[in-house]
């Protein structure tokens, strides 16, 4: 299973949130997973959420890692006054 959870970013604002089962196929040792980002006009810093993954089941192994940190970068304009 995976699920996305705000960190300085926020759901809905900054990223869309996700959460569900991956399915590898036999032989298969990654799969594509994609978390729409949400393109605002505003300058803020860089932002983060984390991405959690649990639950393998089988011959999954999930290694030492199963929480990530996504990392939004800001590419607004910095603001003039």
């Amino acid at each position: 299973s995976y699920a996305t959870a705000n960190g300085t970013a926020s759901s809905g604002s900054d990223y869309t949130s996700a959460s569900g089962t991956l399915t590898f196929a036999a032989s298969t040792t990654s799969v594509t997973l994609e978390i729409p980002i949400l393109n605002e006009s505003i300058y803020e810093s860089s932002e983060d959420f984390t991405l959690s993954l649990s639950g393998a089941s089988g011959d999954a192994n999930l290694g030492t890692t199963s929480i990530h940190t996504v990392t939004i970068t800001n590419d607004d304009a910095y603001p003039t006054i």
